[in-house]
Order: C-alpha cells, then structure tokens, then sequence
C-alpha cells in the first residue's frame, strides 16, 4: 500500500516497487516504534485491559479474542485518522493545480513528519504538544470509563480508544497521509504503520516480559530516524516534483 504521491513518469513496475518499499518502511516503522515508545505508553494501557479481564475470573484462553478485537479496534481508528488526513490532502490537491499542490504537500508533510520525529528524539518540544493536550485528557476518561466493561464490545471500543490518544509516532506518521495518492492509500499506510506495532503489543497484553528501559529507548531512537527517513523522503519527492532534484531509484527500486 503506497501512502505517498508518485511522479506520473514512473512506469508501472517503478510504481509497484515503491508501494513495497514504503509499505516495508511503514511496517519497519511500526514494529521498532513498539519496541520502544509503545511498551512505555500502550503497555500499561493493554495490561489494564489484561488485568480487568483476568480478574474476572475468565481463562487465559478467552483473553486473546479480546486482546485481537482490541487491535482491531486500534487498527480501524488509525485507519480512520489516515483516512481524515488522505481526504484533507486529496481536497487540497483537487483545489489547486495537479503537481505543483502534490509537491507542496510532500514537501509540508515531509517537514511536519521530521519535526515530530525530532520530538520523538528528544531535540523538540512537539511530542509534548501532541500529548498533552485536551483531546488526550478527554479519551483518556473516556478510555477509563470503558475499563469497567468485561464483553468483547468494551474490548473493540477500547482498542478504538487507545487508537485516539494523542500519540507523537502515530501523528509523525499521520502528517505523511497528508500527501497520499487517495484517502485509501491514507488509511492503508496508517493500517500498515498499527499492523507493525501489534506483535509487541499483543505480547505484552499475553504478559510476556517487558524490555528494559535502555532497551526501550534504543528502539524508540530507532524508529524516530525511521521517522525521519520517511519525512526525507517525502520532501525529496516534492523536490523532484517541482524540478529541484531529480528522481532517483535504483533499476525498478524507486527511492523519491
């Protein structure tokens, strides 16, 4: 699923071994961000979640139906939120003049996706801003109201919940769907970015052992420069489409 514009010159084969490239970037993305960012923030969430259906009474068995719907509930408000900033994109695009607005867009959703990554480093303060604001403290509430519920419905709802929380990584990789060729390959990239972080997070609702914070912070450095590298590769595209630099790729391996 290919979330990002493509010059109109690239053939068909260029185009399918970006969608690949950028889809393993989006699941690369995912999977390492999890390892770091999301253990210390979604980890004690989903483990409520655990620990309120455990205390229930119900078998370990039952736990994973609702650890899954939990996913899937997350799942589908990243896609929703992928999809939001796909048609925001698309209606700018349709407003303007074809590739000059593409490139434009590239090159602002490239910039926002580097200034969060640089928050999700430390070296900025827009991590802060994105979650700490009111947004948060209300699906915050509304995420705690939930808790109380023990069917698969409040597992789905949860999920959907979480999904919401304001979160530095999930909005870096939001700000890219902004240039995306469709809102449906918006939702997809966000799709793809969740796919890559359920692993690690369904096995921390399983309760499997948590790594160490200088583990955790490792990982987390790492998917912030993939962060970085996907907000790069954006602004070189809306380069090349204004002229700037040209594209480059690698025989049928499309890089910008």
């Amino acid at each position: 699923m290919h979330p990002f514009l493509l010059d109109s010159c690239c053939s068909p084969q260029l185009m399918a071994e970006a969608k690949t490239l950028d889809g393993l970037l989006l699941l690369g993305t995912g999977f390492t961000i999890s390892l770091g960012h999301c253990v210390g923030m979604c980890g004690p969430l989903v483990g409520a979640v655990s620990l309120a259906w455990r205390q229930q009474g119900r078998r370990y068995s039952a736990l994973i139906p609702a650890l899954l719907l939990y996913h899937l509930g997350r799942l589908g408000s990243y896609s929703l939120i992928g999809l939001a900033f796909g048609l925001l994109g698309t209606a700018t695009q349709q407003a303007g003049q074809g590739r000059t607005i593409q490139g434009g867009l590239s090159l602002l959703a490239g910039l926002l996706m580097c200034l969060l990554g640089f928050g999700l480093l430390g070296w900025l303060p827009t991590q802060r801003w994105v979650e700490s604001g009111r947004l948060g403290q209300a699906v915050a509430a509304r995420f705690r109201g939930l808790l109380g519920r023990r069917d698969l419905g409040a597992a789905l709802l949860l999920g959907a919940a979480n999904g919401f929380l304001p979160c530095g990584p999930v909005y870096a990789v939001a700000a890219g769907t902004v240039a995306a060729a469709s809102p449906l390959l918006g939702a997809g990239a966000m799709m793809l970015f969740g796919l890559g972080t359920v692993p690690v997070v369904l096995a921390l609702g399983l309760g499997a052992g948590r790594l160490t914070p200088k583990a955790q912070g490792r990982f987390a450095r790492i998917g912030a420069l993939l962060v970085l590298l996907i907000g790069l590769q954006l602004i070189l595209r809306g380069c090349a489409a204004f002229g700037w630099v040209p594209h480059l790729h690698f025989g049928e391996l499309v890089i910008w």
